[in-house]
């Protein structure tokens, strides 16, 4: 293959451009400046140059060739176009010689001299990157091309989407005809292989239960989903609250216990907290005790030191009858995700409740979240109802749920 630069003349850079893509269609623009032809002011022009790749002629097809069937003609189409790309090395190897030749600057320059090599070499890789995504695109087999679309709506990070449907080419090479089942199993099994589930909790085991999170996510209603079924297996509760910032908190809390005729403490401090569950333990002695903690701002450092200092309070003797879950929105944009997931590593989380799945038709954040933390998800919700609307998933309910949004929530969340 070989190129070449090709330049035309236009009263406007449209007219310029217009010309160049009707004579060349396959030609890139790269270059482009204005001048007067003479001195009068109506004589202003763009001139435009374009780099021209070249494929050698391929020899005309015998008149009494029988012609290729229609999948024989497809993979041909597609071979050619593969064949047509240029590769990283090679596009990248063109344009910098065109730069040292001082062919190409930017902002229509004819000299290179007072640019810095960084910025071209950040304006060549970004080039190369979009024509070779773009020929990777055209390259994917149509079920392909839609399971990436639909990843995306999703809102299934897009590398994340990009590498799952490449493994799936991958796995499929050499087929000449997949079909959106088989596509849709592969997906389903590599989103698996991504999740981690904690599976159903065991009640006897965990004696204090805290839940930690930024503002809004629900984390009140979540406690009392889980107090809930928690009295459903015939086994008591305390719930305290250290949330006295957010108004109705307390009183929130206070008529979720009512229905489970449970006992509500506020604990305004650290000395309080101690107090309230070693009445809870010596005095009421409930099987467990639920800890809602004040919703905290992640970007805010002495947000998460005050949710380290109450979880050291509540800590037992043995740490592991208590299980302390970071609550999430599934509402969230992904980067506050991860930065909230980033902040909170300071303090010690066993697994991750993500809410609010029925207030979003996109649930990719549920997914992404597995791209940077190894924390397992306990529980999904889905509604404001205590008495259900909470779930532990399985791999395989998650994996449907993401790709058919209509699929239903199931697991209960007690073993």
């Amino acid at each position: 293959m070989t190129s070449k630069v090709v330049t035309e003349y236009g009263r406007t850079r449209e007219e310029a451009a217009s010309k160049l893509k009707t004579k060349y269609p396959s030609s890139e623009i790269f270059y482009d400046r204005t001048f007067r032809n003479g001195w009068k002011f109506w004589s202003k022009k763009w001139e435009l140059k374009a780099v021209l790749y070249e494929e050698p002629k391929q020899p005309k097809v015998k008149a009494e060739e029988p012609k290729v069937k229609a999948e024989e003609k497809t993979k041909n189409k597609k071979n050619n176009n593969q064949q047509e790309a240029l590769n990283t090395d090679e596009r990248k190897a063109t344009l910098l010689k065109m730069l040292a030749n001082s062919e190409v600057a930017p902002n229509g320059t004819t000299s290179v001299s007072d640019q810095k090599i960084e910025e071209l070499m950040n304006t060549v890789d970004m080039l190369i990157k979009k024509l070779n995504t773009e020929e990777k695109k055209k390259s994917l087999p149509l079920p392909l091309e839609k399971m990436e679309s639909y990843l995306k709506e999703q809102e299934v990070d897009d590398r994340t989407a990009r590498i799952y449907v490449e493994k799936v080419e991958e796995e499929f090479k050499g087929v000449p005809n997949i079909e959106d089942n088989e596509v849709n199993e592969s997906i389903r099994s590599l989103i698996e292989n991504q999740i981690n589930v904690m599976g159903p909790m065991k009640s006897e085991e965990k004696k204090i239960i805290c839940v930690v999170g930024p503002t809004g996510v629900g984390k009140t209603t979540t406690l009392a989903k889980i107090g809930w079924e928690i009295i459903s297996q015939n086994r008591t509760v305390g719930f305290i609250t250290t949330d006295t910032f957010r108004s109705g908190a307390k009183e929130q809390l206070e008529q979720y216990a009512q229905k489970m005729d449970a006992e509500t403490i506020v604990a305004k401090s650290a000395k309080e907290l101690k107090e309230a569950i070693q009445y809870f333990q010596n005095v009421n002695k409930v099987d467990h005790i639920l800890i809602d903690t004040v919703g905290r701002n992640p970007l805010v450092e002495e947000s998460i030191e005050s949710v380290k200092e109450y979880l050291e309070i509540a800590k037992p003797q043995n740490e592991e009858e208590m299980l302390t879950c970071l609550v999430l929105s599934s509402t969230s944009k992904v980067r506050d995700l991860k930065e909230t997931l980033s902040r909170f590593e300071q303090v010690k989380i066993d697994s991750m409740i993500f809410t609010k799945l029925d207030e979003t038709y996109n649930i990719g954040s549920v997914l992404n979240v597995f791209n940077f933390t190894d924390l397992p998800l306990l529980y999904v919700t889905d509604g404001q109802d205590i008495t259900k609307n909470i779930y532990a998933p399985t791999k395989r309910m998650l994996s449907e749920k993401i790709l058919n949004k209509d699929t239903a929530l199931e697991g209960k969340i007690i073993a």
